[in-house]
């Protein structure tokens, strides 16, 4: 009796969740705006830095409306620098952007090798020692795997659910996601750095009112930017050195520090493994956008002798 109820309990959860997955819910149409309100308040952040950046700062550079016996070449040299490299770093951010945001981070094979208790064996297991059950998707669940409630799916090797993105960062956009936080804060410097001059200038002399605000708006977006950005891209560069998720961190890492133990991370397989496994086995690929970390995100490998985490 047992070994008939428990398939069919499976298969009835598994249905209803198809189910609650296809309705829209009574609050879709208001769901849907608010979840990708964020991703248009980036789009047009983004948007308006660059133009901001053009316009007020590498236009006047260039001088295209000067006589060429007042021309300043080393003025116009700097802003067809200046435009060049604002440019191919927005083409890159824009780039990650998209694949951060329409890349699946992963799922688990909807099959019956992970529909039974036969699946494949796992480090991580409850703290009953049971095997990890997602009850929404009515699978077994792989080792940093997790179910996220916004996506409705469970995600393998889940970093985070992102809602800049509008989507999970998981196993096989994590890459694309990183490059995207280390592109902004490339971009967000670089602005500040170069710009300063423009908008010191704009305040010390007869400027109109316009660009002078436009200039000042930009300068203090792009530090706010370079600032945060930098900060959490810092963290993140310490997350894949040390192989670990945000997940990890903040569920294994920290509940282990406050319980005064040492937490002892299986997948930490030093620091340059560590990166391969987020980035690529390719250095010369790590900081752009092709190169991918190999695998199915199923598995990894972990230290020898790790056996039974709890989570």
């Amino acid at each position: 009796q047992v070994t008939f109820v428990a398939p069919l309990r499976r298969s009835v959860l598994k249905s209803l969740n198809h189910l609650t997955m296809a309705l829209p819910p009574p609050t879709s149409c208001t769901g849907r705006v608010a979840l990708y309100l964020p991703v248009a308040f980036v789009s047009s952040l983004i948007k308006s830095l660059f133009l901001i950046y053009i316009t007020c700062h590498v236009v006047p550079l260039l001088q295209w409306t000067a006589l060429p016996v007042v021309v300043d070449l080393d003025a116009r040299r700097r802003g067809k620098f200046h435009g060049v490299v604002i440019t191919g770093l927005a083409a890159l951010l824009l780039y990650c952007y998209g694949k951060a945001m329409s890349v699946h981070p992963g799922w688990i094979p909807d099959n019956q090798a992970w529909q039974v208790e036969a699946a494949p064996q796992q480090l991580e297991v409850k703290q009953t020692g049971e095997r990890r059950f997602c009850k929404w998707c009515s699978l077994y669940k792989p080792d940093r795997c997790h179910h996220c409630r916004v996506c409705r799916s469970c995600v393998l090797r889940m970093d985070h659910h992102c809602p800049w993105i509008a989507n999970c960062v998981g196993f096989h956009n994590y890459k694309f996601f990183f490059l995207l936080t280390l592109y902004t804060v490339l971009c967000a410097h670089f602005i500040v750095w170069t710009m300063w001059s423009s908008a010191i200038a704009a305040v010390d002399q007869e400027t109109p009112f316009a660009m002078m605000f436009a200039l000042l708006f930009g300068q203090t977006i792009a530090s706010f930017i370079a600032i945060l950005g930098t900060l959490f891209l810092g963290f993140h560069c310490k997350l894949v050195t040390e192989g670990m998720t945000l997940i990890e961190f903040c569920e294994k890492a920290t509940k282990h520090r406050e319980n005064g133990l040492k937490y002892r991370n299986a997948y930490d397989l030093g620091t340059y493994r560590n990166i391969c496994a987020s980035l690529g086995p390719n250095p010369a690929l790590w900081l752009v956008p092709v190169g991918l970390p190999k695998g199915d995100g199923l598995s990894f490998p972990v230290k020898p002798g790790a056996r039974g985490l709890r989570v």
